[in-house]
């Protein structure tokens, strides 16, 4: 969990906590496998993915599958908002909501549609319509 203050609570799988803990010591785990499988579906779509892709920042509204709290199962959502500090608050689709998520634990679905006639051409031509 993000305080706000730049410390972060730390639940680890062990069942230990830690509070107030610095972003200097916290780094994201991918698992190789999760990784993997990202940056081959990704490279089914044609864009990048994956590991690649955790420079990449996400758009508010933007579809999405989380590892929800980090643990190894994504579950489908939203991005609510973008942090600033490279991480995302998420709205899942069962309600719940998850604030400071790194970029690691998230795999874009959908990209958001634009606002734009031709954010709504580009849309209906990759669902095989017509704009």
């Amino acid at each position: 969990r993000a305080r706000g203050d730049g410390a972060y609570d730390i639940a680890y799988d062990d069942g230990e906590e830690e509070q107030g803990v610095g972003r200097e010591r916290i780094r994201a785990v991918v698992d190789d496998a999760i990784a993997a499988g990202a940056a081959l579906a990704a490279a089914a779509k044609g864009v990048a993915g994956g590991a690649e892709d955790a420079g990449n920042a996400i758009a508010a509204g933007t579809r999405v599958d989380v590892r929800y709290k980090g643990k190894s199962k994504f579950y489908p959502g939203r991005i609510a908002r973008a942090c600033g500090d490279g991480t995302y608050d998420v709205d899942y689709d069962d309600g719940e909501h998850e604030t400071g998520v790194v970029r690691d634990f998230i795999k874009v679905s959908e990209a958001p549609a634009a606002a734009t006639d031709g954010g709504a051409a580009l849309a209906a031509a990759a669902e095989g319509g017509l704009a």
